[in-house]
């Protein structure tokens, strides 16, 4: 990829034998067509938007049809203080098919309070949706809006969340496109009742599911949500909890389960993490400021994997005025739970990452799981291998061009820690970006992402063998 500090690249599609990205370069668009076999590049494509002097698009998605291609972009428009959504159909061959359409507006002061979009595509009914807030008269409505492939809307819903909301925590969809919305009456620990605000596409009546456990004394939920699919089909959500309410780390996880058929609550339950079988972690591990919930794995006969990382951004202020982020990518703490969901084995794969805003694409892991067992794919320092972990020097974002690309595994209860990608000592840098990775939709096995050797970028592919 040459150039590639002057642009900006992202994984946006892939279908069985391509991968689809979108590269900006501070001039122009493009779709960029890689064969998944070979990461040979077959297109470079000039995406044609409309010419808006100093206006930056955010690309929003990226629908791939046999010769045709759908992009999703918006901007902020600062004479009308709103942020504006397109849509623009074109051809392989780079020609425009038509104008660029208006699909959805929000309003604010500045583009970020404006909000965002949300594109989905609903290839059973050959249309897409646009999903988005609005709120007029001191009320705000979950708007849905119906297209279909050319840009025509066919129907518009507007469900009223009514003049109290509630406070929302997470957003997910299930695979019909229904949305589902976790909320808490209120801040503050006490007397907060927790509900999931369902909203479909066919339906203008939204549906709240009330749940019981958190509202009872003794389990206090935190802000940080993630969601899974289980073998059965069912939405779950899964937030760190505490006993107590000023307590500073979680005592473990609760997960409530909806029927995405019917929309109705399966179950709730808590999750401690207690255990004898502990590779390192402690309680100091799931502090509620760091550490947060990145993935759920399904593993065998119905367990989990709960993989959480630790993280903490801060500022440094001169007279008030905000000069630099930086941040601590810390450790990775796997929580796994059987069928029964207890928590059998607990382990800490120690990292320490600190880096500035413009060296954060180093940071992180790729995760790639295949027949039950977990790869944790990041940038080390290759003595940090060798140390324990109260010797382990920070990988700080001067030290990129020391580091080498690490995989972690978990083997008879232990953490096993290999190098996966090596270099000589003193050579320039060969990193990966952990964040760019995209998992083989087909072979599973196979995940895709940036690597950097030296001053030129890669897309590369790391697989199981």
């Amino acid at each position: 990829m040459p150039d590639y500090d002057n642009m900006s690249f992202h994984l946006f599609e892939q279908d069985s034998t391509s991968l689809y990205a979108i590269r900006y370069d501070k001039k122009d668009y493009f779709l960029d067509i890689y064969e998944k076999e070979a990461l040979k590049n077959t297109a470079h494509i000039k995406v044609p938007l409309p010419l808006k002097d100093s206006i930056q698009y955010s690309f929003e998605n990226l629908f791939v049809f046999k010769d045709t291609f759908s992009v999703f972009y918006s901007y902020f428009d600062e004479k009308k203080l709103c942020k504006k959504l397109e849509m623009l159909n074109f051809k392989r061959t780079g020609e425009k098919i038509g104008a660029a359409k208006l699909i959805d507006t929000s309003s604010g002061k500045n583009a970020r309070r404006a909000g965002g979009f949300s594109i989905i595509n609903r290839k059973a009914y050959k249309e897409f949706l646009s999903y988005g807030y609005k709120t007029v008269k001191d009320s705000t409505y979950i708007n849905i809006d119906h297209f279909d492939y050319t840009g025509n809307k066919t129907q518009t819903q507007n469900i009223s969340l009514g003049k109290d909301p509630g406070y929302e925590v997470y957003s997910t969809f299930d695979d019909k496109w229904d949305l589902y919305r976790l909320t808490r009456s209120k801040l503050g620990n006490k007397n907060v009742s927790w509900n999931i605000m369902f909203y479909s596409p066919s339906s203008n009546a939204p549906q709240a599911i009330e749940l019981k456990q958190p509202s009872k004394d003794g389990i206090y939920l935190s802000n940080r949500a993630i969601s899974f699919v289980n073998d059965h089909d069912q939405i779950n959500l899964l937030l760190p909890y505490t006993t107590q309410p000023a307590d500073k780390n979680a005592a473990g996880a609760y997960i409530v389960q909806i029927d995405t058929k019917n929309h109705k609550l399966v179950k709730e339950l808590t999750v401690p993490f207690k255990t004898s079988n502990s590779d390192n972690a402690n309680d100091d591990d799931f502090s509620l400021s760091s550490c947060i919930p990145i993935h759920v794995i399904t593993t065998a006969n119905n367990g989990l994997r709960i993989v959480f990382e630790s993280r903490l951004k801060t500022t440094t202020t001169y007279y008030g005025i905000n000069m630099q982020k930086e941040y601590d990518i810390g450790d990775i703490i796997i929580v796994d739970v059987d069928s029964n969901y207890v928590t059998k084995q607990i382990n800490r794969i120690n990292k320490k990452q600190h880096t500035n805003e413009e060296k954060f694409q180093f940071t992180g892991f790729a995760l790639l799981t295949y027949k039950g067992k977990s790869y944790f794919i990041y940038n080390e320092l290759p003595d940090n291998l060798l140390c324990p972990p109260d010797e382990m020097k920070k990988v700080k974002s001067s030290k990129t061009d020391e580091t080498v690309v690490v995989y972690a595994t978990i083997d008879g209860g232990k953490v096993q820690r290999n190098i996966l990608i090596n270099k000589p000592p003193k050579s320039d840098t060969d990193a990966i970006f952990p964040g760019s990775y995209l998992r083989d939709r087909n072979k599973r096995e196979t995940i895709y992402l940036l690597q950097k050797k030296g001053t030129d970028m890669y897309l590369t592919k790391i697989f199981v063998e």
